[in-house]
């Protein structure tokens, strides 16, 4: 009899947990870098709305427009929205999110990201 099936599931598995690893450790780093880039502009809080729609394999996750607290009175560096954008994506991978309305909201002083959930969507 082969082992062939349970060896390409233990090669699966392990594939995909290294996969969460380098995602967790991609996410720490962002933590790190935003909270540098947005001290240096005197940014304190960001905001944006978050809608995960049928994580299922068939849906996605949708991102608002992040709002920064306060105001920077500087242009903001190109890609620093976007790279706010994919630390969101990341983080949010961590759950499943069927028709859910959320705001993210990033405590750049501390160096955290919480969700509240503001309901359910039908």
């Amino acid at each position: 009899m082969s082992n062939a099936p349970d060896a390409d599931f233990e090669a699966y598995y392990a594939r995909r947990v290294h996969i969460a690893q380098e995602r967790e450790r991609r996410a720490d780093e962002l933590v790190v870098y935003l909270t540098i880039s947005l001290r240096f502009f005197g940014i304190e809080t960001v905001v944006a709305p978050f809608k995960g729609i049928n994580m299922d394999f068939h849906g996605g996750l949708w991102f608002g427009e992040p709002v920064f607290h306060p105001t920077s009175q500087t242009a903001l560096p190109f890609g620093l929205t976007d790279q706010l954008n994919q630390l969101f994506y990341t983080l949010m991978q961590r759950h499943e999110w069927k028709r859910t309305v959320s705001t993210l909201t990033f405590d750049v002083a501390r160096g955290k990201v919480t969700v509240q959930r503001d309901g359910q969507e039908t």
